[in-house]
């Protein structure tokens, strides 16, 4: 398991709809504490992690993790996953939930052939958890992108008063479609730099 350096957590206001928009803490006021990453598609020395204060209004909603080993072949390794936890020290009375995620990579995947990602973002000792997918029928050959925009009916929220860590277990795989055999397939990050990037933006909300 590789454990990255705790840094500051950076803020930008994200462009959200008057309804979901939410203030955020000060960046004086908020610690990540630790980041985990643990799985096939992300060990030792694959990760890195990138925090941004975009608009330099010095609160905080963003960070990047990029990984360089999170690929699938088949014939070959056909399913990696990758489950990253991110504890954050809040200062009273916040809480918070996750608003945009957006996958980018590339994949070649043949007509016998259905790539996926999934993701399954939870608490852990709570219930309350979002499961999302992205499905690519062969014959694919592209970039891809995987956004996940979690309506307000659905946002999952840390409990209020507590350190508990966000659990986001990330799977990629190649599966043979019914009835076919053969084939050769790719499913990978970014296509320019080799890197799968994951980036989480978060939303606040007073408890």
């Amino acid at each position: 398991m590789k454990t990255i350096k705790s840094f500051a957590l950076a803020i930008c206001t994200l462009a959200l709809p008057t309804s979901l928009a939410f203030s955020a803490p000060n960046i004086s006021e908020v610690q990540i504490r630790s980041i985990q990453a643990n799985g096939s598609g992300c060990p030792p020395g694959s990760t890195t992690d990138l925090i941004l204060d975009t608009d330099g209004s010095g609160s905080a909603d963003f960070f990047q993790l990029t990984f360089n080993r999170f690929f699938v072949e088949r014939p070959g390794r056909i399913k990696k996953n990758c489950i990253v936890e991110v504890v954050l020290g809040l200062p009273q009375g916040w809480t918070f939930t996750i608003g945009d995620i957006e996958y980018a990579g590339y994949a070649d995947v043949h007509p016998n052939h259905v790539g996926r990602l999934e993701t399954d973002y939870r608490f852990p000792l709570f219930s309350n958890n979002v499961k999302t997918d992205l499905t690519l029928a062969g014959p694919f050959s592209d970039d891809y992108v995987k956004r996940d925009q979690i309506g307000i009916s659905s946002l999952i929220f840390s409990p209020c008063g507590r350190t508990v860590p966000l659990n986001i277990n990330t799977s990629i795989m190649l599966q043979q479609k019914l009835g076919t055999s053969g084939g050769y397939s790719f499913m990978d990050v970014e296509r320019q730099t080799g890197l799968f990037t994951e980036i989480l933006r978060l939303k606040w909300r007073r408890c």
